[in-house]
């Protein structure tokens, strides 16, 4: 039977946040390529599968250097980890949906996931894609496995990006298909599985999956619909002449920053924001939730650094601040 808990059920309880992301988002479109010549990561029919591929070169995300990525059974969704059995893991979010192979209940599989490693040294690529995949509600709940969908992952030795490519799908039945409005897509360096607890960075995409906006905490987002064939999302360590969506505005949603005894919405903001605003502290805590936005008291908050948390017409975004007595 399949479990009722999913692995990210527990994201909205402790959102972490870092003062700076050391990758940065961009999108692009391209044509989507089917690969080719690859080897298979399972054979088989699959659901919750579980398997480990070598990348054919190291590859350095974050602190990890990684020769495989993995596939664990117990996560549902289309994630690949930087290990196998560790508590403490880093997470590639591809695409978060519960997925399945298309032949389930016909006998013969029909949605291979395959990887391969092309280029000479110091310039090689690793693909992993995963073709053909269903969607275990609708099977489950709607006897049915039409909806299907196409994507990638990419690693790039040279530049160190991480891509997401995205292919054709058809989805007649989002509401079986995904746990929310649409997959959940993005990065996060460290998650404490036990208590599912962030000790690292996070990038979460939310919104408009054409133009996502970036997530830099730790909460429970998702994209609102479906991904549309030939998008690419890119995670760099190296900034790109493309507007990086981490940062929304170069005007603060809040002044004065620092702060001595209250702070409040800039003016050009007043319309953008939408209440509540949640108020955490450095050690990801949250110390206040404020419905309005005229004037936020911080006298009684002890001198530090602290993260807004909101959402805009755009999304949910955040801003630091600082307090000084």
């Amino acid at each position: 039977m399949k479990r009722s808990t999913r692995l990210f059920s527990l994201l909205s309880i402790l959102p972490f946040f870092c003062f700076g992301q050391t990758y940065h988002f961009s999108v692009s479109t391209a044509p989507y390529v089917n690969l080719s010549g690859g080897s298979p990561a399972l054979t088989g029919i699959w659901d919750d599968p579980e398997y480990a591929v070598p990348i054919g070169f190291s590859f350095q995300y974050y602190d990890y250097s990684l020769d495989n990525v993995y596939q664990l059974p117990y996560i549902r969704y289309s994630i690949l980890a930087t290990g196998a059995a560790s508590d403490t893991l880093g997470f590639f979010l591809v695409f978060g949906a519960d997925l399945i192979d298309r032949g389930y209940g016909v006998g013969s599989p029909q949605s291979p996931i395959s990887y391969k490693t092309t280029g000479n040294p110091g310039h090689r690529v690793f693909t992993m894609e995963w073709k053909n995949a269903g969607f275990y509600g609708q099977y489950f709940m709607g006897g049915s496995t039409s909806d299907f969908v196409n994507f990638q992952m990419e690693l790039h030795e040279d530049s160190g990006d991480i891509v997401y490519h995205f292919g054709p799908s058809s989805i007649s039945q989002p509401i079986l298909d995904y746990d929310s409005t649409g997959a959940y897509s993005g990065l996060l360096e460290k998650l404490k599985l036990t208590t599912e607890e962030s000790l690292g960075e996070a990038l979460l995409l939310d919104g408009n999956p054409s133009s996502p906006s970036t997530v830099s905490s730790y909460v429970d987002v998702w994209l609102n619909g479906t991904i549309p064939a030939n998008t690419v999302y890119t995670f760099s360590t190296q900034v790109s002449a493309v507007d990086d969506p981490v940062s929304n505005t170069d005007q603060p949603y809040f002044i004065p920053n620092p702060s001595t005894d209250f702070i409040k919405a800039n003016a050009w903001a007043e319309t953008e924001i939408i209440p509540p605003i949640y108020v955490y502290n450095s050690t990801g805590s949250l110390v206040r939730k404020e419905d309005q936005l005229e004037t936020i008291a911080t006298t009684d908050l002890p001198a530090g650094i602290y993260q807004l948390m909101f959402r805009t017409k755009d999304g949910l975004t955040s801003q630091r601040i600082a307090v000084i007595h």
